[in-house]
């Protein structure tokens, strides 16, 4: 691989990215307000290990700048998903903790659900994640139980890699690691 062309990243801010629907625009601590009400839904994290935030404090935590200590990813980049001018479907973030490699997750706010949002914007992510910010390898891992995040993934060219067992809020569960990589 040459590092030249992979390490973009490096140089990268995050930007707007537009669907034929929908606006990706960068989250900051400002969107927790307009944002709690459908991101703290306790349906939303069924399959998460976080929990529903409390309030928009705490979601403005969530949203705000990666941590600055020796555990800071390379890079993390967040957007908040907006339906034109009709309020928010959902969020997306990209966190890079290895070279070449980065976490992608997503969530479509409740109300929003089974309409080809999460797929229409995941695709987009996707793209703009090896063209625009030179990743080579995307890594989405999804609770097994999560029907329509593996569809998605599925849909989007995720490719299942590996399932493991971890121990979630006190019980285990089975997530499945899926892999979509550049070219």
């Amino acid at each position: 691989m040459v590092h030249s062309q992979a390490r973009v990243w490096e140089s990268y801010e995050v930007r707007e990215i537009s669907t034929p629907r929908l606006l990706l625009e960068p989250l900051t601590a400002w969107h927790a307000d307009v944002l709690h009400p459908a991101a703290s839904d306790p349906a939303l994290y069924v399959y998460l290990a976080d929990e529903a935030p409390r309030g928009p404090k705490a979601l403005s935590r969530r949203y705000g700048d990666a941590p600055a200590d020796a555990a800071a990813p390379l890079l993390w980049l967040k957007w908040a998903v907006r339906l034109s001018s009709r309020g928010y479907v959902g969020v997306a973030e990209l966190r890079m903790d290895e070279e070449d490699i980065a976490d992608m997750a997503w969530m479509i706010f409740t109300a929003h659900q089974r309409q080809g949002y999460a797929k229409e914007f995941v695709a987009a992510l996707v793209a703009h994640a090896h063209e625009m910010i030179g990743i080579q390898v995307l890594r989405a891992t999804i609770d097994a139980r999560n029907v329509a995040s593996l569809k998605t993934a599925s849909a989007c060219g995720f490719v299942r890699d590996a399932v493991r067992d971890v121990k979630r809020k006190g019980r285990v569960v089975t997530e499945e690691i899926w892999l979509h990589r550049a070219g």
